[in-house]
């Protein structure tokens, strides 16, 4: 099957409405980004909601790429190259910033906050050189995983013992996790609209719930307000 295209100029651009839902991302999670960095909120709110507004800046710049290496896919060379290298690496430094956020919505020991720091910052690293050397999306994809997964999974706790807002953001992960499926089975309404521009439309639902879900969240932490009105009483 021929891949749709349209000329402009004398230039092609393969799957244009791939392009314009990655470029829709793009500007989603530049929104979204601004967005957290314009609400003025108390400690510790504000490291953690630092932190969600890089994943969403690093998703921006990631989605930006993608609309490059989808739409020029058959023009080789630095531009394209670059384009892919910067979408696949964008996509770790943004998953190790909600690995960041979600450590700054428990209350932690000092060295146990470190620990699990250093652990994000060494997958990031492993991911950089191994992403930059192999340049394969896939392996992108699998360090996502392996780094949103337990994000996913200690946003349920939170949302089990303290934070209402967890749960939104475990909802938008969970959503993110169903592209998985829709690339796997290659949902497609046709050529002009295939698994992809789905998958970036699910994306973008994703993202809204995760906005949402820190909107959500309270200014300090509620493990902390519950340890602070037990001994109170």
């Amino acid at each position: 099957m021929n891949a749709p295209s349209i000329e402009f100029m004398g230039v092609v651009m393969l799957w244009p409405v791939t392009v314009l839902t990655n470029l829709l991302l793009a500007v989603l999670c530049a929104f979204l980004c601004q967005r957290l960095y314009r609400t003025k909120s108390p400690s510790p709110a504000t490291l953690r909601n630092s932190y969600w507004a890089r994943f969403f800046l690093f998703m921006a710049v990631a989605t930006f790429a993608g609309a490059i290496k989808h739409g020029f896919h058959y023009y080789p060379g630095a531009l394209y190259g670059c384009a892919v290298l910067v979408s696949s690496l964008a996509s770790g430094v943004a998953t190790t910033f909600a690995q960041l956020a979600t450590i700054e919505t428990f209350v932690l020991r000092k060295n146990t906050r470190f620990s699990l720091r250093l652990v994000c910052y060494l997958q990031l690293a492993v991911f950089m050189v191994v992403g930059t050397i192999a340049d394969d999306f896939l392996i992108a994809t699998v360090n996502s995983a392996m780094g949103l997964v337990p994000v996913l999974l200690a946003s349920i706790v939170a949302w089990r013992f303290a934070y209402a807002g967890s749960g939104w953001i475990a909802t938008g992960l969970l959503l993110s996790f169903f592209t998985g499926l829709v690339y796997v089975f290659q949902v497609s309404i046709g050529p002009w609209f295939n698994h992809v521009d789905i998958a970036h439309i699910v994306m973008m639902a994703s993202l809204v719930l995760i906005s949402y879900g820190i909107d959500q969240q309270p200014p300090t932490h509620c493990f902390l307000q519950r340890n602070e009105f037990a001994e109170a009483n």
